[in-house]
Protein backbone atom coordinates (compact mmCIF):
# COMPACT_ATOMS: atom_id res chain seq x y z
CA UNK A 1 0.00 0.00 0.00
CA UNK A 2 1.19 3.40 -0.97
CA UNK A 3 1.72 5.77 2.10
CA UNK A 4 0.80 9.55 2.23
CA UNK A 5 0.99 12.01 4.85
CA UNK A 6 -0.73 15.29 4.87
CA UNK A 7 0.29 18.02 6.57
CA UNK A 8 -0.41 22.41 6.95
CA UNK A 9 3.14 24.16 6.01
CA UNK A 10 3.10 27.91 7.37
CA UNK A 11 6.18 29.74 8.23
CA UNK A 12 6.33 30.41 11.90
CA UNK A 13 8.02 33.76 12.90
CA UNK A 14 9.84 32.07 15.50
CA UNK A 15 12.85 30.91 13.66
CA UNK A 16 13.85 28.02 15.62
CA UNK A 17 10.05 26.94 16.14
CA UNK A 18 10.15 26.94 11.97
CA UNK A 19 13.47 24.65 12.32
CA UNK A 20 11.67 22.45 14.46
CA UNK A 21 8.83 22.17 11.90
CA UNK A 22 11.32 21.55 9.05
CA UNK A 23 12.79 19.15 10.81
CA UNK A 24 9.91 16.70 11.12
CA UNK A 25 8.88 17.32 7.51
CA UNK A 26 12.56 16.16 6.84
CA UNK A 27 12.64 13.49 8.71
CA UNK A 28 9.06 12.18 7.59
CA UNK A 29 10.46 12.27 4.23
CA UNK A 30 13.46 10.42 4.65
CA UNK A 31 10.99 7.53 5.56
CA UNK A 32 11.48 5.47 2.79
CA UNK A 33 7.96 3.74 3.48
CA UNK A 34 6.31 7.01 2.98
CA UNK A 35 5.55 7.77 -1.18
CA UNK A 36 3.79 11.38 -1.15
CA UNK A 37 3.54 13.98 1.35
CA UNK A 38 1.07 16.45 0.23
CA UNK A 39 1.49 20.19 1.62
CA UNK A 40 -0.79 22.67 2.09
CA UNK A 41 0.07 26.07 2.13
CA UNK A 42 -0.84 28.96 3.46
CA UNK A 43 1.53 31.26 1.17
CA UNK A 44 3.16 29.87 -2.22
CA UNK A 45 6.15 31.67 -1.00
CA UNK A 46 7.05 29.83 1.73
CA UNK A 47 7.76 27.05 -0.31
CA UNK A 48 11.38 27.75 -0.35
CA UNK A 49 11.80 26.80 3.15
CA UNK A 50 10.71 22.99 2.04
CA UNK A 51 13.30 20.69 0.75
CA UNK A 52 13.06 19.75 -2.48
CA UNK A 53 11.88 16.42 -3.32
CA UNK A 54 9.89 14.65 -5.73
CA UNK A 55 7.72 13.00 -2.99
CA UNK A 56 6.22 16.72 -2.26
CA UNK A 57 3.01 17.73 -4.07
CA UNK A 58 1.87 21.44 -2.91
CA UNK A 59 -1.85 22.69 -2.42
CA UNK A 60 -1.94 26.65 -2.35
CA UNK A 61 -4.87 27.07 0.02
CA UNK A 62 -4.68 31.24 1.60
CA UNK A 63 -5.73 30.50 4.95
CA UNK A 64 -5.15 26.92 7.15
CA UNK A 65 -6.07 23.63 6.64
CA UNK A 66 -9.34 22.27 7.47
CA UNK A 67 -9.92 18.45 7.92
CA UNK A 68 -12.56 19.08 4.76
CA UNK A 69 -9.53 20.01 2.59
CA UNK A 70 -7.60 16.81 3.06
CA UNK A 71 -10.42 14.58 2.49
CA UNK A 72 -11.50 16.22 -0.28
CA UNK A 73 -8.22 16.14 -1.82
CA UNK A 74 -8.14 12.38 -0.93
CA UNK A 75 -11.67 11.26 -2.29
CA UNK A 76 -10.20 13.14 -5.79
CA UNK A 77 -6.63 12.26 -5.67
CA UNK A 78 -5.06 9.37 -3.73
CA UNK A 79 -5.62 6.04 -5.47
CA UNK A 80 -7.79 3.17 -3.72
CA UNK A 81 -5.84 0.52 -1.09
CA UNK A 82 -3.33 3.12 0.02
CA UNK A 83 -2.49 4.63 3.33
CA UNK A 84 -3.22 8.46 4.65
CA UNK A 85 -2.18 9.36 7.70
CA UNK A 86 -2.82 13.08 8.38
CA UNK A 87 -0.66 14.91 10.88
CA UNK A 88 0.02 18.14 12.68
CA UNK A 89 2.91 19.90 11.47
CA UNK A 90 5.25 19.26 14.61
CA UNK A 91 4.81 15.50 14.47
CA UNK A 92 7.38 13.03 12.69
CA UNK A 93 6.47 9.57 12.38
CA UNK A 94 9.02 6.46 14.18
CA UNK A 95 11.43 4.92 11.17
CA UNK A 96 10.07 1.19 12.18
CA UNK A 97 8.55 -1.68 10.84
CA UNK A 98 5.19 -1.42 12.15
CA UNK A 99 5.11 1.82 9.99
CA UNK A 100 7.00 0.06 6.82
CA UNK A 101 4.25 -2.97 7.26
CA UNK A 102 0.92 -1.27 8.52
CA UNK A 103 -0.90 -1.91 5.39
CA UNK A 104 -0.44 -5.62 5.90
CA UNK A 105 -0.91 -5.63 9.53
CA UNK A 106 -3.25 -3.54 10.64
CA UNK A 107 -5.26 -2.50 7.25
CA UNK A 108 -5.25 -6.37 5.30
CA UNK A 109 -6.80 -7.99 8.64
CA UNK A 110 -10.05 -8.04 10.62
CA UNK A 111 -12.40 -5.49 10.58
CA UNK A 112 -12.88 -3.97 7.00
CA UNK A 113 -13.94 -0.60 8.51
CA UNK A 114 -11.13 0.35 10.27
CA UNK A 115 -9.34 3.39 11.01
CA UNK A 116 -6.75 4.78 13.69
CA UNK A 117 -5.77 7.70 15.98
CA UNK A 118 -2.02 8.02 17.68
CA UNK A 119 -1.15 9.94 20.92
CA UNK A 120 2.40 10.72 20.57
CA UNK A 121 5.24 10.62 22.42
CA UNK A 122 7.23 14.19 23.46
CA UNK A 123 10.63 15.03 22.82
CA UNK A 124 12.33 16.75 25.39
CA UNK A 125 15.86 17.90 24.37
CA UNK A 126 17.54 18.68 20.61
CA UNK A 127 20.02 15.50 19.62
CA UNK A 128 18.31 12.83 22.58
CA UNK A 129 16.69 10.05 21.80
CA UNK A 130 14.88 11.02 25.42
CA UNK A 131 11.18 10.96 25.54
CA UNK A 132 7.95 12.02 27.74
CA UNK A 133 4.66 10.95 27.93
CA UNK A 134 1.37 12.85 29.05
CA UNK A 135 0.59 9.47 31.25
CA UNK A 136 -3.56 10.92 32.08
CA UNK A 137 -3.99 11.60 28.75
CA UNK A 138 -2.66 8.34 27.51
CA UNK A 139 -5.09 6.72 29.62
CA UNK A 140 -7.90 8.63 29.35
CA UNK A 141 -7.04 8.93 25.38
CA UNK A 142 -7.98 12.61 25.70
CA UNK A 143 -5.95 14.00 22.51
CA UNK A 144 -4.06 12.84 19.16
CA UNK A 145 -1.93 14.40 16.82
CA UNK A 146 -2.41 11.89 14.19
CA UNK A 147 -5.24 10.17 12.12
CA UNK A 148 -4.70 7.10 9.83
CA UNK A 149 -7.24 6.09 7.15
CA UNK A 150 -7.28 3.82 4.23
CA UNK A 151 -8.98 4.54 0.94
CA UNK A 152 -11.72 4.84 -0.45
CA UNK A 153 -12.82 6.56 2.81
CA UNK A 154 -16.28 5.49 3.92
CA UNK A 155 -18.92 7.14 1.85
CA UNK A 156 -20.98 8.07 5.01
CA UNK A 157 -17.83 9.39 6.81
CA UNK A 158 -16.99 11.23 3.85
CA UNK A 159 -20.43 13.32 4.19
CA UNK A 160 -19.94 14.43 7.50
CA UNK A 161 -18.71 18.30 7.98
CA UNK A 162 -15.39 18.53 8.60
CA UNK A 163 -14.94 22.05 8.53
CA UNK A 164 -12.52 22.72 11.27
CA UNK A 165 -8.76 23.09 11.35
CA UNK A 166 -6.05 20.66 11.54
CA UNK A 167 -4.52 21.78 14.76
CA UNK A 168 -4.76 24.99 16.87
CA UNK A 169 -8.42 23.92 17.01
CA UNK A 170 -8.86 22.89 20.66
CA UNK A 171 -10.86 19.95 20.56
CA UNK A 172 -10.61 19.07 17.23
CA UNK A 173 -8.40 15.77 17.76
CA UNK A 174 -12.05 14.72 20.09
CA UNK A 175 -14.48 15.60 17.47
CA UNK A 176 -12.55 13.82 14.92
CA UNK A 177 -12.57 10.49 17.09
CA UNK A 178 -16.20 11.15 17.59
CA UNK A 179 -16.63 11.34 13.40
CA UNK A 180 -14.24 8.32 13.41
CA UNK A 181 -16.17 5.73 15.65
CA UNK A 182 -19.45 6.35 14.38
CA UNK A 183 -17.96 4.49 10.79
CA UNK A 184 -14.88 3.09 11.59
CA UNK A 185 -13.29 0.36 14.35
CA UNK A 186 -11.16 3.24 15.27
CA UNK A 187 -7.37 2.13 17.17
CA UNK A 188 -5.79 4.33 19.66
CA UNK A 189 -2.52 2.50 19.14
CA UNK A 190 0.01 4.97 19.05
CA UNK A 191 2.11 2.34 21.39
CA UNK A 192 2.67 0.68 18.58
CA UNK A 193 2.92 3.20 15.81
CA UNK A 194 4.98 5.78 17.29
CA UNK A 195 4.37 9.13 16.31
CA UNK A 196 7.06 12.06 17.76
CA UNK A 197 5.98 15.59 18.95
CA UNK A 198 8.70 17.81 17.98
CA UNK A 199 8.28 21.26 20.32
CA UNK A 200 11.56 21.46 22.19
CA UNK A 201 12.06 25.34 21.64
CA UNK A 202 9.13 26.86 23.71
CA UNK A 203 9.23 24.08 26.12
CA UNK A 204 6.07 23.90 28.35
CA UNK A 205 3.37 25.32 26.70
CA UNK A 206 -0.07 26.42 28.26
CA UNK A 207 -3.02 26.43 26.25
CA UNK A 208 -4.94 29.38 27.92
CA UNK A 209 -1.78 31.66 27.61
CA UNK A 210 -1.62 30.83 24.07
CA UNK A 211 -5.56 31.63 23.18
CA UNK A 212 -5.46 34.71 25.40
CA UNK A 213 -2.29 35.60 23.06
CA UNK A 214 -3.66 34.95 19.89
CA UNK A 215 -7.27 34.57 19.93
CA UNK A 216 -7.43 35.56 16.46
CA UNK A 217 -5.57 32.37 15.06
CA UNK A 218 -7.48 29.73 17.02
CA UNK A 219 -10.32 28.23 15.10
CA UNK A 220 -12.84 27.14 18.02
CA UNK A 221 -15.62 25.73 15.86
CA UNK A 222 -15.02 22.16 17.22
CA UNK A 223 -16.17 23.33 20.99
CA UNK A 224 -19.33 24.11 19.26
CA UNK A 225 -19.97 20.53 18.83
CA UNK A 226 -19.40 18.55 22.01
CA UNK A 227 -22.29 16.54 21.73
CA UNK A 228 -20.20 14.57 18.98
CA UNK A 229 -16.63 14.46 20.40
CA UNK A 230 -15.50 11.01 21.43
CA UNK A 231 -12.27 9.86 23.58
CA UNK A 232 -10.78 6.51 22.86
CA UNK A 233 -8.52 4.91 25.75
CA UNK A 234 -5.03 3.29 24.46
CA UNK A 235 -4.54 1.08 27.03
CA UNK A 236 -6.50 -1.65 25.32
CA UNK A 237 -6.18 -5.23 23.95
CA UNK A 238 -5.55 -4.02 20.64
CA UNK A 239 -4.15 -6.96 19.20
CA UNK A 240 -7.16 -9.31 20.44
CA UNK A 241 -9.22 -6.47 19.00
CA UNK A 242 -7.80 -6.86 15.94
CA UNK A 243 -8.01 -10.72 15.61
CA UNK A 244 -11.37 -10.39 16.60
CA UNK A 245 -12.94 -7.89 14.72
CA UNK A 246 -14.20 -6.18 18.10
CA UNK A 247 -14.46 -2.49 18.41
CA UNK A 248 -12.38 -0.73 20.58
CA UNK A 249 -13.70 0.82 23.65
CA UNK A 250 -14.76 4.45 23.62
CA UNK A 251 -16.77 7.04 25.73
CA UNK A 252 -18.38 10.29 25.33
CA UNK A 253 -17.14 12.43 28.39
CA UNK A 254 -15.67 11.00 31.92
CA UNK A 255 -18.52 11.15 33.49
CA UNK A 256 -20.84 9.62 31.33
CA UNK A 257 -17.90 6.43 31.14
CA UNK A 258 -17.79 5.85 34.68
CA UNK A 259 -21.67 6.33 34.86
CA UNK A 260 -22.62 3.86 32.29
CA UNK A 261 -19.27 1.20 32.54
CA UNK A 262 -18.41 -1.19 35.15
CA UNK A 263 -15.28 -0.24 36.97
CA UNK A 264 -12.78 -3.07 35.02
CA UNK A 265 -13.12 -0.71 32.11
CA UNK A 266 -11.76 2.09 33.88
CA UNK A 267 -8.49 2.66 31.62
CA UNK A 268 -6.38 3.66 34.99
CA UNK A 269 -6.76 -0.55 35.90
CA UNK A 270 -5.62 -1.86 31.96
CA UNK A 271 -2.29 -3.21 32.27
Amino acid sequence: MKKYIYVNYFRDANEDRRKEYLHCVNLNLQRDFVDHMVVFLENDEHRSDLPDSEKIQYVNLPRRMEFQDVFDHVQENVEPNSVVVVMNLDIFIENSDQWRNIGQDFFSVGHHDKAMVLTRHNVVSQGTNDIVVEADSWHTGCFCDAWVFKTPLHPDFARQDFRFCVGNAPQCDNLMMGLMVKYYHTYSWGSKYRIYHYDVCRGTKDLQDKLDKHPEKVDRRPAQRPYEMKNIPTMQPWEHLLANKLQPYFYFTWFDYFKTQPASHDPRLWN
